[in-house]
């Protein structure tokens, strides 16, 4: 790990009068990706539903041409609240046919 023992003494301490550990927000740190790519990345993935994040994230390198990792993509398209459709197999039938005799 990289933490030093005074931060992990830190916690520690924090844990045990607290009885628990709040992640607090980090603010310190900015985001690789803005808004207009967030929504890129949702609308592209609208486009065609059966795109992975990896075919999303070749898109966006491709159209952006910005390298970014497939990981951010999944969190961007999960915290839309959308996941890839699976394909269906169109050449046989839902149901089956019936044949009046």
């Amino acid at each position: 790990m990289d933490t030093t023992s005074e931060a992990a003494a830190q916690v520690v301490v924090l844990f045990q009068a607290t009885g628990g550990f709040i992640s607090r927000p980090q603010t310190n740190r900015h985001r690789s990706t803005s808004e207009t790519d967030d929504r890129f990345i949702v609308s592209t993935s609208l486009r065609n539903r059966h795109l992975t994040g990896v075919d999303v994230q070749q898109e966006f390198r491709r159209v952006r041409g910005v390298a970014a990792s497939q990981w951010k993509f999944r969190r961007r398209l999960k915290k839309a609240n959308w996941t890839k459709r699976p394909e269906t197999d169109r050449s046989s039938p839902s149901s089956p046919i019936l044949i009046y005799s």
